[in-house]
């Protein structure tokens, strides 16, 4: 089966063909039931089901009728200002109840879910997670009354899984077959980035990553993050920065603005700037790095941080829908990776390496 026979959009499927290698295979491909909302119980991993429910309705309605009383009390402006910044944590509170029941209302978008032969893959939000499949990756099995289903699979985090599916039961089936069938890692491919890694690296971070690499250790892959900002934004900031400038200099010098102001104007537009160069400054130093022993991230300004892939697993892929990569193991996150193509199999093929080669407990 391929991703092109499914009914899946052309976003959906060229985001999922970015985490599969050649190889895979596709052995189901399913979505949640259209209009279909997840349980109370699993959405934000809120519990108490009809008590949240109407705690959150009389919370937020007891909230909005005090702010309204205080407004329109007859007490002083700065009463009212104190009254409120008191008030704050059960406003902020009544903003997060809102927010759950908007997702719960409105933010029933469509979810797509497959398995390949290596990964869970979901697409939700417009941002795909792509997990390795392991041995105990489902959590739990629900199945309804009306036939429809939820595979919980074990997160880090929250509960995760794949939800409102008419066939979870066969869905399940091919998944536990999956994993006890994950076909061996792939080969090295012959790639030229990959045989001229160092090229990737500047002067100052390749010399302070030898110093952390063991002698005739080979650096299979390296690549600097993506800018946090494009460039066109920083670049308008700069512009509107430098225009807010000149125009609190040339009101400054007629005199028409008070000093506070003006002080405070100008702090707000330095500390923009400062923070702008601080981030250039910091995307310019950060690079990632894989060799045949090791996954880790070096700066120029200190020495390489390393990890043993002995130590490490693949814990989850994010693919969001401005492209920015994420591959998250269990001691370090790699954040906005350019591309996956090249470091994917190498990463899996090491981590299948070191862990075949460690001996196992009853030896």
């Amino acid at each position: 089966m391929k991703l092109s026979d499914t009914d899946f959009p052309r976003e959906v499927r060229e985001r999922m063909e970015q985490v599969l290698l050649p190889g895979d295979e596709i052995l189901w491909a399913g979505k949640a039931i259209h209009g279909m909302k997840r349980n109370l119980l699993i959405v934000d991993g809120v519990n108490g089901g009809v008590f949240f429910m109407f705690f959150s309705i009389g919370w937020c309605s007891m909230t909005v009728f005090s702010v309204i009383t205080l407004l329109f009390s007859d007490d002083s402006p700065a009463e009212k200002i104190a009254t409120l910044e008191f008030m704050s944590p059960f406003i902020l509170l009544s903003c997060w109840f809102i927010r759950i029941w908007w997702k719960l209302l409105f933010g029933d978008k469509a979810r797509y879910y497959a398995v390949s032969s290596r990964f869970l893959l979901r697409y939700e939000n417009s941002t795909l997670k792509a997990t390795l499949l392991n041995d105990d990756i489902i959590q739990n099995l629900k199945i309804r009354k009306d036939g429809s289903g939820d595979i919980i699979i074990r997160g880090h985090a929250e509960t995760e899984g794949l939800f409102c599916l008419t066939d979870a039961d066969r869905a399940a089936s091919i998944l536990q077959h999956a994993m006890a069938n994950i076909p061996p890692a792939p080969i090295l491919p012959a790639h030229r980035d990959l045989m001229h890694a160092d090229e990737q690296l500047p002067v100052r971070v390749r010399a302070r990553l030898r110093e952390s690499m063991t002698a005739g250790e080979n650096l299979l892959w390296a690549d600097r993050a993506s800018a946090w900002l494009p460039g066109w934004v920083r670049y308008l900031l700069s512009a509107f920065m430098a225009v807010f400038t000149l125009a609190i200099v040339c009101t400054l010098m007629q005199g028409t603005m008070p000093r506070t102001s003006t002080f405070i104007l100008f702090a707000i537009g330095w500390g923009v700037m400062i923070g702008l160069f601080y981030i250039h400054h910091r995307e310019n130093l950060r690079y990632y790095f894989l060799t045949e022993q090791a996954l880790g991230e070096v700066y120029a300004a200190r020495a390489a941080e390393t990890y043993p892939l002995s130590k490490l697993f693949l814990r989850e892929i994010r693919i969001t829908a401005s492209g920015s990569i994420r591959v998250e193991t269990n001691r370090l996150t790699l954040e906005r990776i350019p591309r996956i193509d090249t470091m994917l199999p190498l990463l899996l093929r090491g981590l299948a390496q070191t862990h075949s080669s460690e001996p196992s407990p009853e030896d």
